[in-house]
């Protein structure tokens, strides 16, 4: 019984054998493939290895280069520095003469709310004589305005004579 089903699947085995070696790919052309196309990839590599050793020779140089201004460069930190300082200096100071004027806006502020002085001595001879012309003359006494034409006239303070 067993060998019944064995020499069928041998005789299909050596006749699946026989088939694949006659339709297959010959194994030299293969080889001969595989080593043209090594070899094309090999010479890209040396292609791109040619500007790469000439870039990595630049930068050397570039880096070589640049170590000789870090002198200058701290120099320059130094200078940039010392400008930082004044202007540091100059905004304190700035600082101060804002607080400075503010204090002297609050002054000015509170001297323009007083109400204005009364009139000196001088004053009360003033008013003597603005009683005597009456309110149809033509008499200021201080802290009055008038106004001329187009003009205004405000009278600040009397003195004698």
């Amino acid at each position: 019984m067993g060998s019944s089903r064995f020499l069928p699947l041998v005789i299909a085995g050596l006749i699946g054998l026989f088939v694949g070696w006659l339709f297959g790919p010959d194994v030299d052309d293969i080889e001969e493939a595989q080593t043209a196309r090594f070899d094309q990839l090999d010479a890209k590599i040396a292609a791109l290895q040619a500007p790469l050793t000439a870039v990595q020779a630049a930068v050397a140089e570039q880096a070589k280069a640049s170590a000789a201004p870090l002198p200058a460069l701290a120099d320059l930190t130094t200078k940039v520095d010392a400008i930082a300082v004044a202007v540091s200096a100059e905004v304190k100071s700035g600082v101060a003469l804002g607080t400075g004027l503010a204090d002297l806006q609050a002054k000015l502020d509170a001297l323009a709310a007083a109400p204005p002085a009364p009139a000196a001595a001088a004053g009360s001879q003033a008013d003597t004589l603005a009683a005597q012309i009456g309110n149809t003359g033509a008499v200021l006494l201080a802290g009055q305005t008038a106004i001329f034409g187009d003009k205004r006239l405000t009278l600040a303070s009397v003195a004698d004579g």
